[in-house]
This record gives structure tokens, sequence and C-alpha cells, in this order.
């Protein structure tokens, strides 16, 4: 069954090809354990990045991104986003609850309404297999 094995609210994400040209690094550039922006409401740019695993690759699937505020009113919906399918056998035997896909959003100008906490939601093929809050707080009073 997919999972999450980590997850990451950052400033920004950079995706590397290895030198070989066989592989792919994603960076995490600045992480966050809170959101910040000068006022609220107001708006911030951020993005996410998480590893989806032990999912069947060779068929299709969808993930999407949902973060909503504590009231449950969406902020953002990715709806669904279909994930690539392996046409190629793995040239590494890893078993399947170790492999998958690692996943970067770039989330632009979101608009905070009011500070507290919000929620990501990752959903896989329709169902949810993860929650991950932050929290929000203006740096500045208006």
């Amino acid at each position: 069954m997919a999972r999450i094995s980590s997850f990451i609210y950052c400033i920004g994400s950079e995706r590397n090809i290895s030198t070989d040209g066989k592989g792919e690094m994603i960076n995490a550039v600045g992480v966050l354990s809170a959101i910040t922006p000068e006022y609220v409401p107001g708006l911030f740019s951020f993005s996410i990045i998480f590893s989806l695993l032990d999912y069947d690759q060779n068929i299709s699937n969808t993930i999407k991104v949902v973060l909503s505020d504590d009231a449950q009113k969406e902020i953002i919906n990715s709806n669904e986003i279909p994930l690539p399918i392996r046409h190629e056998p793995d040239p590494i035997e890893i078993p399947n609850k170790y492999k998958g896909a690692n996943v970067c959003m770039d989330m632009r100008n979101v608009l905070f309404e009011k500070e507290g906490v919000y929620k990501t939601t990752i959903y896989f093929n329709g169902n949810s297999i993860g929650v991950y809050e932050i929290y929000v707080k203006g740096r500045k009073k208006a």
C-alpha cells in the first residue's frame, strides 16, 4: 500500500541530475517548521517535498495535494496528477516497500487569510495517505 516516507515544507526545492545521468537528487532549500509571511493576511511562496513509496509503478496512478486551513477551507487543490508509468525493468532490485518517487511541488503566492494551523493532505488514487500540519503566523502586525 502506498505511503509517504518523508514530508518537508521548505522555501524552495532544487532538482539535480547526477553527473553520470543515471540518477536524480532533490535538495530542500530552507526547511520550514512554520510559515512566516511578512503579514497575515498575505502572500507567501514555498515548496513541499515528499517521498511516495510502496506502490505499483507499472500501472496508472495519481496523486492529489490539498492545502486547507483549520476550518477545512481548501486553499490549494492540485487536482489529480498522473504519476509516470515505469516501462523498463528496475536496474537496481529494491523491494517495492522502499522504492517509489520523490515529489516536489512549488506553491507560489499562496494567500494566507488568517494565522493558525494549515494542513496538507496527500491523496493517492483518491485515498488520503498522509496529513501534514504547519503553523502560519505573520512577522509584523498590519
